[in-house]
């Protein structure tokens, strides 16, 4: 709703009233403007009907107060409405996702279990021991692919995954192709 169109509801409001309109001023007028236009048309319309609205609640020209508690009360249905549709969409989009990896969910609750181990025995490693492992770990991976390479001389080791892979993998691969 706009201004010009809730300044017309709350003189529509105003009218309703005996000798309302006379008394009432531009700054009452503009007060319920602005508080009709906050709220949904649909709402504001039927505040300002003058059998349905807020007429037939107020014995005297209502306060902002009295629109408010009006508007409120009307617009609670659509915003439990909204609400509603709200949830629906996210349990709609809950129930197409796709499941979970069985094999992931499988290593994560292993993870869990390993760490809730290690906490209980009190064996957490430092993050010394941590950094010198994985320097381990390095070390030994460089090796492995320096053994990948040597194995196979001067051609391009194929790979997988952008992974070399060794003569023993892929003659593997190949007994079990055919």
């Amino acid at each position: 709703m706009t201004m010009p169109e809730g300044i017309e509801a709350a003189g529509r409001i105003v009218d309703a009233y005996p000798n309302g309109g006379r008394d009432a001023g531009k700054g009452y007028l503009g007060a319920l403007a602005a508080t009709l236009v906050s709220y949904p048309r649909q709402t504001a319309t039927a505040c300002a009907d003058r059998v349905h609205g807020i007429t037939r609640t107020c014995k005297f020209l209502p306060t902002v107060a009295d629109v408010v508690a009006w508007c409120e009360r009307k617009t609670e249905p659509l915003w439990e409405t909204a609400e509603r549709e709200r949830r629906i969409a996210e349990q709609l989009a809950e129930r197409d996702a796709p499941p979970p990896d069985p094999v992931m969910v499988d290593r994560i609750a292993q993870g869990f279990r390993e760490l809730g181990e290690t906490l209980r025995r009190g064996t957490m490693p430092s993050a010394r021991q941590i950094s010198a492992k994985a320097e381990k770990d390095k070390a030994n991976n460089a090796k492995r692919l320096a053994e990948v390479y040597a194995e196979w001389g001067d051609q391009e080791a194929p790979t997988i995954g952008g992974i070399p892979v060794s003569r023993e993998l892929v003659d593997t691969m190949r007994r079990e192709a055919e």
